[in-house]
């Protein structure tokens, strides 16, 4: 018979568990590892993609005196304009819809003639060919 140790379940375990922490060190080490690249992989597309947005905007960007969507957002916010615009908006829907007399619409008829001047602005902002809203 040998006699070698006997076989001691406390002692064998203990060094069995002693390598646990390092392996679930060494894994949270290579995830972390694997956590930086995707990081820096992400980074860099959205670095990519804020530079193609910004070459996209740049490209289509018209000068203010040029863009039509300048002068209806001026236009439109003036509260003097507002106030036109819901005046007008109290008159029947068939005289937006189709053409008429001034003798069908005798107060429609004298509110447009005395807001020719309201009118003729906007006409002359859509004769203008470039029109972009900002995007928010």
């Amino acid at each position: 018979m040998s006699q070698d140790k006997p076989y001691n379940k406390k002692t064998d375990n203990a060094k069995h568990h002693r390598w646990h922490p390092w392996i679930a060190l060494f894994i949270v080490f290579v995830a972390a590892i694997i956590c930086c690249f995707i990081w820096q992989k992400l980074s860099r597309n959205a670095r990519t993609i804020d530079k193609q947005l910004a070459a996209i905007e740049a490209a289509i960007v018209i000068p203010d005196a040029e863009n039509a969507a300048v002068y209806y957002m001026r236009f439109l916010t003036d509260p003097n304009n507002t106030s036109i615009l819901d005046d007008l908006a109290g008159y029947s829907p068939s005289a937006y819809c189709e053409p008429w007399a001034d003798s069908e619409h005798p107060e429609l008829a004298v509110e447009v003639k005395t807001q020719s001047k309201f009118i003729q602005t906007l006409l002359d902002i859509s004769e203008m060919r470039q029109a972009r809203f900002p995007i928010y």
